[in-house]
C-alpha cells in the first residue's frame, strides 16, 4: 500500500483473495491471490500490483487445530474438516472452508503479515492507506462497515466491503491490527452466502492470539 509523507517506507500488503475452487475432477485448488503493493519516496507515491500463482502445499485439519507462527509469534484456531495451507500467495496460512455438492469456492480465512521496518505509522495512517488501495484495485468497492475492534487484545479496525475481482463479486471481512512494528491482517472472503461461514469465521478471528 501507500506510505504517506518522504519520511516513511512502506510495502504494505494485503492478500485480498485467496479461494479454493474445484476442478472438473473435483479436486480443490487454490486461486491466486492478488497483492497491492506500493512506496513512496519522495513525496512520489509508486503502485504496484502482482499477481501470483505459485501452488502451496496443503494439510487437512490437524486434530488439535491450531496453526502457530514461531516466526511472527502469534496463534489461531480453526475448525476441523477446514484445510490447511501454509505460505501460500503472499499469506502466512490460510483455512478453506470444506466445499458442498455443486459448490467450486472455498471459504476461506488467511492471515498476513507486513513488517513495516521501523517506520512511525499508526493504525488510523494504515487503515486510511489500505482504503485508498482497495477502492483503487477493486472493482466496484464498497465499504459498508468499519469499526473499532481488537485482534488478540491489541487494538484493530475490523472493515467489511464488496466488489468484484476477475469478474467474480466477493465480500470481505478484514481485521487489521499493528503490533511489535508489523501489521496483522486477518481476512475472510467469501462469494454468494457470505453468511454461511460468518459466525465459523468470526470465532476463528475470535481465537488469534499474540505469543508475547
Amino acid at each position: 500500500m501507500r506510505a504517506v509523507g518522504r519520511s516513511l517506507l512502506l510495502g504494505i500488503s494485503i492478500a485480498l483473495v485467496a479461494a479454493g475452487c474445484g476442478d472438473d475432477d473435483g479436486q480443490t485448488t487454490t486461486a491466486p491471490t492478488t497483492t497491492v503493493g506500493s512506496t513512496t519516496t519522495a513525496g512520489t507515491s509508486t503502485t504496484t500490483q502482482t499477481s501470483t500463482t505459485t501452488q502451496a502445499s496443503t494439510t487437512t485439519a490437524a486434530d488439535d487445530n491450531t496453526f502457530a507462527s514461531v516466526e511472527y509469534r502469534f496463534r489461531v484456531s480453526y475448525p476441523a474438516g477446514w484445510t490447511e495451507e501454509r505460505d501460500s500467495f503472499g499469506t502466512i496460512v490460510i483455512f478453506l472452508s470444506p466445499l458442498s455438492e455443486g459448490d467450486n469456492f472455498s471459504e476461506n480465512v488467511n492471515v498476513v503479515v507486513e513488517d513495516l521496518d521501523g517506520a512511525s505509522v499508526t493504525l488510523e495512517e494504515y487503515m486510511d492507506a489500505t482504503l485508498t488501495q482497495l477502492n483503487a484495485f477493486i472493482t466496484d468497492f464498497d465499504l459498508y462497515d468499519d469499526d473499532a475492534d481488537t485482534l488478540g487484545g491489541v487494538p484493530a479496525r475490523t472493515i467489511a466491503y464488496t466488489g468484484s475481482q476477475d469478474g467474480v463479486e466477493l465480500e470481505w471481512m478484514q481485521t487489521i491490527a499493528l503490533h511489535d512494528g508489523k501489521a496483522f491482517v486477518i481476512t475472510y472472503t467469501g462469494v454468494g452466502d457470505f453468511e454461511l461461514f460468518l459466525s465459523v469465521a468470526a470465532t476463528i478471528f475470535e481465537s488469534f492470539e499474540f505469543l508475547d
